[in-house]
């Protein structure tokens, strides 16, 4: 299981400097002594399945890639369109493939 930010540690991350958009996400970044992560997806993505189903997908590819991403607290926002992606036929590729090129950008 990957490390999980505490709600403190989220609030310092929402004031980073440290951005980057991508397609589907927002990720706040920003070196740290150990790795963390946390997700947020509020209502404005769409309703709890498809919040929940975002989520799902953020968690696995962290969980099958967290060995890369080396002392960093990630906070990864998820966007509106999700649900127009996911709505047209959206894979977990396509997800995988916006947050990976993304955190390739941060390391």
């Amino acid at each position: 299981m990957y490390p999980k930010l505490t709600s403190e540690e989220i609030i310092h991350l929402q004031n980073s400097p440290n951005k980057l958009y991508t397609r589907f996400y927002v990720i706040l970044y920003e070196k740290s002594p150990n790795t963390g992560f946390a997700f947020i997806a509020s209502k404005k993505v769409g309703n709890a399945v498809v919040r929940n189903q975002s989520k799902r997908y953020l968690r696995e590819y962290i969980r099958l890639n967290q060995h890369a991403i080396i002392k960093k607290n990630i906070l990864i926002i998820c966007k509106k369109n999700i649900l127009n992606a996911l709505n047209k036929g959206a894979k977990y590729s396509e997800f995988e493939k916006d947050l990976h090129n993304a955190l390739k950008k941060i390391s």
